[in-house]
């Protein structure tokens, strides 16, 4: 699915997915990559409520957190599934091995490749 830019192109989109609930075909509705206005004039054209909000959140890129949408997310019950969340090599920041060294059990060494 392409970026929702016209507003036809969303009706029509939520229609069809109304539609795939309302048959059946789905149970959920969730939506990837929305911001916070795309993912308000989501919510008034699905008749289900919206499941989940994908975006990219990780310790570096904290963007959702800084824009209001993960509190829209929280209030309006929407999932948010973190796409890259160890992208960046964020096992090696310091806070995070900090953490790993203070578990216990301890983990073993952790490798992560973009």
């Amino acid at each position: 699915m392409g970026r929702l830019s016209s507003p036809a192109y969303k009706s029509q989109t939520f229609d069809a997915l109304n539609l795939a609930v309302t048959q059946g075909k789905a149970l959920r509705v969730g939506v990837c990559n929305f911001d916070l206005p795309l993912l308000q004039q989501a919510r008034m054209l699905c008749a289900t409520p919206i499941a989940t909000n994908q975006v990219r959140f990780n310790l570096h890129t904290r963007d959702p957190e800084q824009s209001g949408l993960l509190s829209y997310c929280q209030r309006h019950r929407i999932a948010v599934t973190a796409c890259s969340p160890l992208k960046d090599d964020v096992l090696s920041l310091p806070a995070v091995q900090t953490s790993l060294e203070s578990m216990t059990p301890r983990p073993r060494k952790w490798h992560c490749t973009g």
